[in-house]
């Protein structure tokens, strides 16, 4: 059983620990609309371990964002356009909750770091996206589109676009 939480009640979740070359380095938590990064103590007193970013260097002072962002690295780990969109209604939360979307994509993020909600290990999280056996490419759980809000006529339609897809890749050339 997962203690995963769901997509959905990623903005109850207060704080994330955020892990270096699968290290825990530091945490985000959220102090009203700001998100505060602090790195651990031990972490950051160790002289072998390299910052989370260059843009955050290894010091004592929190780093605080307002407006619900987080600090400009952690940002940049966020997807963009169509992606965004769907873990927006994933999460069920606005684009300007940044910390929600990015606990639901922090444990399987682009380089070295991972985000993940206090308490979790660093084991599989549970995916967001499916893997299509046929083509190999990631896609919206279609079943969940519905659960969303997404029209079933656009969800039915999208599924039909993928159907497509994974044939015109599968086809002999």
């Amino acid at each position: 059983m997962s203690n995963w939480p769901e997509p959905g009640r990623l903005r109850d979740v207060e704080s994330a620990d955020v892990y270096k070359c699968g290290r825990l380095a530091g945490t985000l938590r959220r102090d009203g609309d700001d998100v505060v990064f602090t790195y651990l103590e031990e972490y950051r007193a160790d002289p072998e371990t390299p910052p989370i970013a260059f843009t955050l260097p290894k010091h004592s002072e929190a780093v605080r964002t307002t407006g619900g962002s987080v600090p400009p690295f952690f940002a940049g780990l966020l997807p963009e356009g169509a992606r965004l969109v769907a873990i927006t209604a994933l999460t069920r939360t606005s684009e300007d909750d940044h910390l929600s979307l990015l606990l639901a994509v922090g444990a399987d993020t682009v380089g070295d770091v991972q985000v993940l909600p206090t308490g979790l290990s660093l084991t599989e999280p549970p995916p967001l996206f499916g893997e299509d056996p046929a083509t190999g490419l990631r896609q919206p759980w279609i079943g969940r589109l519905g659960e969303i809000g997404f029209d079933e006529a656009w969800t039915r339609r999208l599924a039909e676009l993928i159907e497509q897809r994974r044939q015109e890749l599968s086809a002999p050339e």
